[in-house]
Order: structure tokens, then C-alpha cells, then sequence
């Protein structure tokens, strides 16, 4: 109730932004980004994170190269 949205919600979003930033950090696998974030699997992780952001954890790490 205090941030305008249900609690899963919240975490997931919250997970995905951690996840973002951690993405950039070429020393870490998505597995273990994936890991870090609460996600035993990286294809679970990975459908999470098209699902949220509209692209693969891959494509988010290369999109960051490509922007500099």
C-alpha cells in the first residue's frame, strides 16, 4: 500500500533493477546475476526479465555496449 502496488510486484521490479545494474558488470555470468537477484534458474530468470523489460538479459548487455 505504501508505494501504489502489490508486494510481488514491487519485489519483481525491484529485482530486475538490481538486475540491470549488475548486467553491466561484464565479470559476472547471467547465472549469476540471475542468482544474486533470487532466481535458481537462468531460463526462469531469463523469461522474467524479457517479460518485465522486453528483451533478453544478453540483448540488455550488449544494448549498454552499443550504447558506449
Amino acid at each position: 500500500a505504501c508505494v501504489g502496488e502489490p508486494p510481488m510486484e514491487y519485489v519483481v521490479k525491484w529485482r530486475m533493477y538490481i538486475a540491470c545494474r549488475s548486467l553491466k558488470n561484464k565479470m559476472l555470468s547471467i547465472g549469476m546475476v540471475a542468482n544474486a537477484v533470487g532466481y535458481e534458474s537462468v531460463a526462469s530468470f531469463g523469461r522474467a526479465f524479457k517479460r518485465h523489460l522486453g528483451v533478453s538479459p544478453a540483448a540488455w548487455r550488449k544494448l549498454g555496449d552499443d550504447a558506449g
